[in-house]
C-alpha cells in the first residue's frame, strides 16, 4: 500500500480495504487451486486432499463473492481501484514448497484479519465487519488446519542455511514428518 495513504481516512475505509480483502480472498482460492495442480498428481494422493483443498477454493470463492456484493452495496465494486501483484509474485517464488504458500498466505490472514475487522468497525462499517468476523475468520482456521494436515515438512534439513535466515529448528521441527512416507504430498526441499 502507498506510504501516503492513511488507512483512517472514510473513503478508503470504506472503498479500499474491501478492494484489498476481496483481492486476497480471489488469490487465496486460486493458490488452493493450485496447490491441488501442483500437489497431487501423485498415485497416491489420498482423495481426502482434494476434498479439503476444494472446500478452501470453496471458501475463499465464496469469500471473494461476499465483499465483491458488499463493494456493489456500498456503491462501487471490485476492480474499481487497481490493484498490486505482490500476492502473484509471492505464488510464483513458493510455488514448489506446498507449506511455504499456506504459511504466508492463509496463516497470515488469521494474524491480520482481527485487525482489519476492527477497522472497518471503527470506520463505522459494521455490516463488512461482521460478515468477516462470523463467516471468514472461522473458516480461515478450517483452511489452516488443511495446511497443517498436508504440509508437513519432510527432512533432512539444510540445518545451517536455516539457522543463518533466522529460522531455527524450534521454528520447523515441530511441523517436521516424524515417520518417512505418512505423507502423501512429502516433497524435497520443504
Amino acid at each position: 500500500m502507498r506510504a501516503d495513504i492513511n488507512l483512517r481516512d472514510d473513503v478508503v475505509n470504506l472503498f479500499l480495504l474491501p478492494q484489498v480483502v476481496a483481492h486476497q480472498f480471489l488469490f487465496s482460492g486460486k493458490e488452493s487451486e493450485g496447490i491441488i495442480a501442483r500437489f497431487g498428481k501423485q498415485e497416491a494422493t489420498p482423495r481426502e486432499f482434494f476434498t479439503d483443498f476444494l472446500k478452501v477454493a470453496q471458501d475463499e470463492g465464496r469469500h471473494f463473492t461476499l465483499v465483491a456484493a458488499r463493494l456493489e452495496e456500498m456503491g462501487s465494486f471490485y476492480g474499481a481501484l487497481p490493484a498490486h501483484d505482490g500476492l502473484w509474485a509471492s505464488a510464483a517464488a513458493t510455488s514448489k514448497d506446498i507449506t511455504a504458500p499456506l504459511a504466508m498466505h492463509e496463516a497470515r490472514g488469521l494474524d491480520v484479519l482481527p485487525t482489519n475487522i476492527s477497522r472497518f468497525r471503527n470506520g463505522g462499517n459494521d455490516t463488512t465487519a461482521d460478515m468477516l468476523d462470523s463467516v471468514v475468520h472461522p473458516e480461515d482456521i478450517t483452511h489452516c488446519a488443511a495446511g497443517v494436515k498436508w504440509g508437513a515438512l519432510k527432512p533432512p534439513f539444510n540445518e545451517e542455511a536455516r539457522k543463518a535466515s533466522g529460522f531455527g529448528a524450534r521454528w520447523y521441527e515441530p511441523l517436521a514428518v516424524k515417520e518417512q512416507g505418512t505423507n502423501p504430498t512429502q516433497h524435497e526441499g520443504a
